[in-house]
């Protein structure tokens, strides 16, 4: 009896030993994973407050320089009266299009930009505070959409004063969602390719001429301003087109308006059969460019 006693009690303190070494791994488990927590909640809050001063930076500095304006407002609402007035007889879907010129023209005023900012100590005054270049590029890029949506909201209004009754006819059959989603892809487009011209070439003038390269065969090759039934009809110019990234947004832009979409997906020839074929192009396009930029970024030109 005595022997039996004495393991049952051998036994319950093996018990209450495995209970508080189990109940002791608990709370060191619990308490790593406070710390973890802590250090990641922590990491997220620096990161929003660096998000937060780059961009109040970056916007300070654009409002500063008035050629960003012009290029975004004035330039802008310049090719919509001339070519309004001088195509409408002939391409009156064509006024969806010119409401994308802003997102557009963010490549050409971007790219000279940052080209300054890299021969300014501007940039280098951001890296020496230890923001990363994702942090600063996400702040860009956010900063640039917000700008290239505001332009366009801008020639909505320029469309009312100009265009009038067809604006108005235009607007009200327009699905809106997809216009703000073409609008979004062609906004993110214009930067990313800002962002990687510029952070590859050290040149003001290289900068220039490869972006206003891309501008201008992008205004007429991507159905912008033209209809894309004028490009298409032509097998040249139809295969060239495939090589602007400004396309495939564009296209997404046209699924607003039924007859515009046609353009991509009519009965002449076929270039998307599905809207999620241009969403998917775009949406990779995009990605690339900032992977990409996130790559080969430089704060300075003399890196």
């Amino acid at each position: 009896m005595l022997q039996s006693k004495t393991l049952t009690q051998n036994k319950e303190q093996i018990t209450k030993e495995n209970k508080a070494m189990k109940n002791t791994k608990k709370e060191a488990d619990s308490k790593n994973t406070n710390k973890n927590y802590g250090y990641v909640k922590n990491r997220f809050e620096q990161k929003c407050r660096d998000f937060n001063s780059t961009f109040v930076l970056i916007a300070k500095s654009w409002i500063k320089d008035p050629s960003g304006i012009i290029s975004l407002f004035v330039i802008p609402t310049f090719y919509f009266v001339i070519f309004y007035f001088l195509l409408r007889n002939k391409y009156s879907q064509s006024l969806i299009g010119y409401l994308m010129l802003p997102p557009l023209t963010v490549i050409t005023t971007l790219g000279t930009g940052l080209i300054n900012w890299k021969n300014s100590v501007f940039l280098k005054r951001i890296d020496t505070t230890g923001i990363s270049k994702t942090t600063f590029l996400l702040s860009l890029w956010t900063f640039n959409l917000l700008v290239g949506l505001l332009g366009v909201c801008v020639q909505i209004i320029v469309g009312l004063i100009i265009a009038q009754g067809d604006a108005v006819d235009q607007y009200n059959s327009m699905n809106w969602g997809w216009f703000i989603l073409g609008t979004i892809f062609i906004s993110l487009m214009s930067i990313g390719l800002a962002t990687l011209i510029a952070g590859i070439f050290s040149s003001q003038s290289m900068v220039q001429g490869v972006t206003m390269i891309i501008y201008f065969l992008s205004l007429f090759l991507s159905g912008i301003m033209i209809p894309y039934t004028t490009i298409g009809s032509v097998k040249a110019l139809r295969i060239i087109s495939y090589f602007t990234p400004y396309m495939y947004g564009n296209a997404v832009t046209s699924k607003s308006i039924e007859s515009a979409w046609q353009m991509f997906d009519g009965p002449t020839y076929q270039v998307f059969t599905e809207i999620w074929q241009p969403c998917v192009a775009s949406a990779g396009i995009i990605v690339a460019l900032f992977a990409i930029t996130t790559m080969t970024f430089k704060w300075s030109s003399n890196d």
